[in-house]
């Protein structure tokens, strides 16, 4: 089942969506204490070291990047850009529609697309991209066919108890802070549960760079 020369699966996706969101997170640390001297909160749920975006990430270069593996580098990274940059773009939009915020804003960058992604992060993405189909996931696959199937299916569906109430308790905190902004009053348990344990000031420390759209130019 596992075995690097069979078919990409379930439980292999799972696998790599933890662990590029971990790497994702990591990533981010770093990329911020280089860029702003100083280390600051990167995680995209409110509970643990992950930023799904980059697990997202990895699994789409997984399904469409393994089968060309073997191709020019150039061409996998000009279709790693092209790839990363619509996926960067689909999830600044779905976040906005969906909880009503947004956790990245490129308007004043060069060659922005809608402030969603730009041409820089477009090559970022590239280079991830080639690094990741023709290193990492070697790697990856080495490590995971010393497991056995049975360990492989039991971690793998604690990540997924472990992850799934995760992102929809921090979808829904979110969402709630966003009614609070908009002066909307809790009016069922659930609500009252979010404003007593994720008020704003909590979530401000978790998502310091999170934007409310409607207020950007506030």
């Amino acid at each position: 089942m596992f075995n690097s020369k069979k078919e990409v699966n379930f439980y292999k996706l799972i696998w790599i969506f933890m662990i590029g969101s971990v790497l994702g997170y990591a990533v981010e640390m770093i990329w911020c204490f280089i860029r702003n001297g100083y280390f600051e909160s990167r995680q995209g749920l409110l509970y643990g070291p992950f930023s799904p975006v980059y697990g997202i990430g990895c699994v789409l270069c997984t399904i469409f990047l393994c089968k060309i593996a073997k191709w020019d580098g150039f061409i996998i990274f000009l279709i790693s850009a092209v790839l990363g940059g619509f996926f960067e773009y689909t999830c600044s939009w779905v976040q906005q529609n969906m909880v009503g915020t947004i956790s990245w804003d490129y308007t004043s960058k060069v060659l922005s697309i809608n402030g969603r992604t730009n041409i820089e992060y477009c090559v970022f993405w590239g280079i991830l991209g080639l690094f990741f189909i023709k290193e990492i996931y070697p790697l990856f696959n080495k490590i995971i066919d010393h497991f056995s199937n049975k360990t492989i299916k039991i971690w793998t569906y604690i990540f997924i108890i472990i992850m799934v109430p995760n992102i929809i308790l921090s979808a829904l905190a979110v969402r709630r802070e966003v009614a609070r902004i908009n002066h909307v009053k809790a009016n069922n348990a659930i609500d009252k549960f979010l404003d007593e344990h994720y008020p704003n000031s909590y979530l401000k420390k978790v998502y310091p760079n999170m934007i409310f759209p409607k207020q950007k130019n506030k």
